[in-house]
């Protein structure tokens, strides 16, 4: 949170038009009417949660190698990914191909925890059609300790109308992670998550 004030308003809307922000996304959700939820609550509970970065460490590490055939655009990625289509379609977009030309085939993952998305194909992919020869990576746990995505920090403030009944009438579910200049996906599957264990209208 006190990274989130360098972006915030200093001195005035004119200093802010003129100040970067260190904000990389803004997501949010709305259902129902969240004023009407607290106001039919009996109940109002309010709370605040603070997470660690931790990271997956899978036993297995990130593994990829990608092969192009030298006389068309068809490219062909083996990868412990726990996310194929997200690959095929990045790797389709960096080489400026149809994703109808990647296939993505999914090895064995051994082990992902949310860590094995996208990461290093779309490089491999270029460097395969640079170098003219299929290439392969494989991370050493150093690597993979220093140089992928762990679960960024955040902070989770939470505030919870119920009524008398137990049933819920209203979540106001506000989440920041602090994720680096390439946020990736904790803040959507976060919010998403938040408000989908139990039937509440108003979120």
């Amino acid at each position: 949170e006190e990274a989130a004030a360098h972006g915030a308003d200093v001195g005035g809307e004119d200093a802010q038009e003129n100040k970067a922000s260190n904000i990389a996304s803004h997501s949010q959700f709305d259902r129902g009417d969240l004023a009407a939820g607290f106001a039919a609550a009996d109940h109002i509970i309010e709370r605040t949660f603070t997470l660690s970065s931790v990271h997956q460490s899978p036993l297995e590490t990130h593994g990829c190698a990608v092969q192009m055939d030298p006389y068309s655009d068809q490219v062909t990625v083996w990868s412990s990914t726990q996310g194929p289509f997200m690959v095929r379609e990045n790797v389709a977009a960096i080489l400026g191909v149809s994703e109808s030309d990647v296939k993505c085939i999914g090895t064995p993952v051994g082990g992902g925890f949310g860590g094995k998305g996208c990461l290093y194909e779309p490089l491999l992919a270029l460097a395969c059609r640079e170098v003219g020869r299929p290439i392969r990576l494989i991370l050493t746990r150093n690597d993979e300790l220093v140089a992928t995505v762990p679960t960024p920090e955040g902070r989770i403030r939470v505030k919870l109308g119920a009524q008398q009944d137990g049933t819920f009438t209203a979540l106001e579910f506000d989440v920041a992670f602090n994720s680096g200049c390439f946020p990736g996906s904790p803040i959507g599957i976060s919010l998403l998550i938040g408000g989908s264990m139990y039937n509440i209208p108003n979120v």
